[in-house]
């Protein structure tokens, strides 16, 4: 019999296997959660709420999933709100009635909260698009959820090369310890006009929710000795990894040509199957005003301090209607599609939330 239940430390390595079962397509890739699922877990959401469907008479672990709060802003207030992430269901029940099983766990649990759920779904994810369809064909209905689209997320994937920007007119530096409360009232100041943008909070590096991160990681521009600008990096290799499994038949054949190739386009090389890519995160996005040219000259600066490092690329996702997207106009990258969801019961959203720009972290995702 197939239950749903919190999690337990005993389920790490059946949720590790999971995890390593690759997600099909012309680049089969695994995302892996080596050494330990949970650290993944903890920096998705302040207060993670994992839960797994498992098989008492086999001992499997058929799938997992995080439905766990962290804070954002919301009308100029730091509140608590769920994050639907990390959901793995084994193929073999995937064209069953789990998932539908997992989504009325998760709205009878959140059948009262006043505040929608975040959520994203990749445009490749067919089977959660039909599903989320399936949902919205059937609102009404008792004890599941309604996913109510909120906009576009666009997730670029680049080679670090510093040439690719134009320097500006910014000071740009790394934060320093005696920097903190001045970037906490900057990121206070900025962050909170978008709401459900995410709070940070400055003094809490090293904790699970932050974890690998010290304040060098993080890049300041100034403006006539004021911050006007912060970004920072992230590399998060130690706590989930992304394997290329396999490459198709075609994609093996052109692998060759392509490598040889990508130095002269500005592509990133295909790597061994069986290797990790090690992707550098760029997150806590925050310019005044979400004007483009700062944080164009930030990219610019940290493009630089990379460009010979061990990374094979970066990673940063904005909303399509935000204004910083327009910077990479000018960068050659891989452009990942996916929608932003707000899950509830079935309720109207809130108008104050029915705005296309928003800003999540690809780093938490």
């Amino acid at each position: 019999m197939i239950e749903i239940i919190p999690y337990e430390k005993r389920f790490e390595a059946g949720i590790q296997a999971l995890c390593r079962i690759p997600v099909s397509g012309n680049i089969a890739l695994s995302l892996e959660r080596e050494p330990n699922y949970f650290a993944g877990v903890q920096i998705q959401c302040e207060e993670p709420e994992v839960f797994v469907a498992f098989d008492s008479g086999t001992n499997l672990i058929w799938a997992v999933f995080n439905i766990g709060r962290r804070r954002v802003w919301y009308e100029n207030k730091v509140v608590y709100v769920r994050y639907l992430s990390d959901l793995r269901i084994h193929p073999a029940k995937q064209k069953g009635s789990l998932l539908l099983r997992i989504s009325s766990h998760f709205c009878k649990l959140c059948a009262q909260e006043e505040l929608p759920a975040q959520t994203i779904v990749f445009e490749d994810n067919e089977k959660m698009l039909h599903v989320i369809e399936k949902l919205k064909q059937m609102k009404g209905s008792s004890n599941l959820p309604l996913y109510h689209f909120a906009g576009k997320l666009i997730t670029h994937l680049f080679r670090v090369k510093s040439r690719n920007f134009d320097k500006g007119t910014y000071e740009i530096r790394r934060a320093k310890a005696s920097d903190i409360q001045s970037m906490q009232s900057f990121f206070d100041s900025e962050s909170s006009k978008i709401n459900y943008s995410p709070y940070y909070d400055f003094t809490s590096l090293g904790t699970p929710y932050y974890q690998g991160l010290q304040i060098e990681d993080y890049f300041l521009a100034f403006q006539n000795g004021q911050i006007a600008g912060m970004c920072g990096v992230w590399d998060q290799i130690s706590i989930k990894q992304t394997r290329i499994v396999s490459y198709s038949k075609l994609y093996r054949m052109m692998k060759p040509v392509y490598n040889l190739l990508a130095p002269l386009t500005g592509w990133s090389k295909l790597p061994m199957e069986g290797s990790i890519l090690h992707t550098l995160n760029l997150h806590c996005i925050c310019v005044s005003n979400r004007n483009p040219k700062i944080f164009q000259s930030l990219m610019w600066h940290i493009s630089g301090v990379y460009t010979n490092a061990k990374f094979d690329s970066m990673l940063c996702s904005l909303s399509e209607e935000d204004p910083l997207i327009r910077v990479f106009d000018a960068v050659k990258c891989r452009r990942i599609k996916g929608n932003y969801y707000l899950v509830n019961d079935g309720r109207d959203i809130q108008d104050s939330l029915q705005n296309p720009l928003f800003y999540i972290e690809s780093a938490r995702i």
